[in-house]
């Protein structure tokens, strides 16, 4: 073995060099570059071949969702699965809470109106136009929900994945609207009633026939029920997940997949989406 510049070279491959020296005479520095090109290709350790770092792989894209419920029979379901949690049940013009015919009544349906409790009295929370549902009674309502198949999606098509938006307007007083709206009819209005307690009306009534009532159960934990109620079984459960992060649950449970999430965007204004996204 020969040493040079350092570097262990091989015998074989030094006569290499000389075969191509008598056949392409090495003159000037042309070929002293050629030599030098040779020489430096030839070093290192044969047994140490280089070996590329493998590129790091691609994470995909998370999927834009915005399946808020699927139709399971009766049952309607959190998410785009029959895996997913009852949130309602439908018994005849009725629609409950939860999985079971004995669930409080939390709409009834009136021929294309669904409104607010049991009665025929209730105030209209929504309309249904075809495969859309819509706020409040009107035809020209904001489309709140729409129906492809066995899906209920968010919105009018399947790519708006924020589904409600909630604005502070005064004090200890919400209204959400449909979709990434911030002005117009919204489709409910939260008062704050006493500490810890908070009323939810249809459209931007702030008294009458209530949807749901929430009341704060522990810290970063609030419970909502359906109409005055202030106990027995939840529909949601509201459960503080980071700073400004919140995630809504079916009935009494605090784990699982969420039916929404809801992520403060500015102050006093928070973007509510399905399931656990949150972009």
């Amino acid at each position: 073995m020969l040493i040079a510049n350092g570097y262990q070279l091989n015998a074989n491959y030094m006569k290499l060099l000389t075969h191509i020296s008598s056949i392409f005479p090495l003159r000037g520095l042309g070929g002293l570059f050629l030599v030098c090109c040779l020489l430096f290709a030839g070093c290192g350790d044969k047994n140490d071949p280089y070996i590329p770092e493998p590129e790091p792989p691609v994470t995909p894209p998370a999927e834009k969702e915005n399946i808020v419920f699927n139709l399971d029979g009766n049952l309607i379901r959190a998410g785009k699965t029959t895996a997913g949690d009852a949130v309602f049940n439908i018994d005849g013009n009725y629609i409950r809470a939860g999985e079971k015919a004995t669930g409080d009544v939390v709409f009834n349906i009136d021929g294309k109106l669904i409104r607010a409790g049991e009665k025929k009295t209730g105030d209209v929370v929504f309309n249904i136009d075809g495969d859309y549902i819509r706020a409040g009674e009107k035809a020209d309502g904001d489309i709140v929900f729409n129906r492809d198949g066995v899906f209920v999606r968010g919105g009018e098509g399947d790519e708006n994945n924020i589904i409600f938006r909630m604005i502070k307007w005064l004090d200890d007083d919400y209204k959400i609207y449909s979709g990434d709206n911030t002005k117009g009819q919204p489709v409910f209005r939260i008062i704050k009633w006493l500490d810890n307690d908070y009323k939810i009306y249809p459209g931007n009534n702030t008294k009458g026939q209530l949807v749901f009532r929430i009341i704060k159960w522990l810290d970063d934990d609030y419970k909502i029920y359906s109409g005055d109620k202030t106990g027995g079984q939840p529909v949601f459960r509201i459960i503080k997940w980071l700073d400004d992060d919140y995630k809504i649950y079916s009935g009494d449970k605090t784990s699982g997949q969420p039916v929404f999430r809801i992520i403060k965007w500015l102050d006093d204004d928070y973007k509510i989406y399905s399931g656990d996204t949150y972009y």
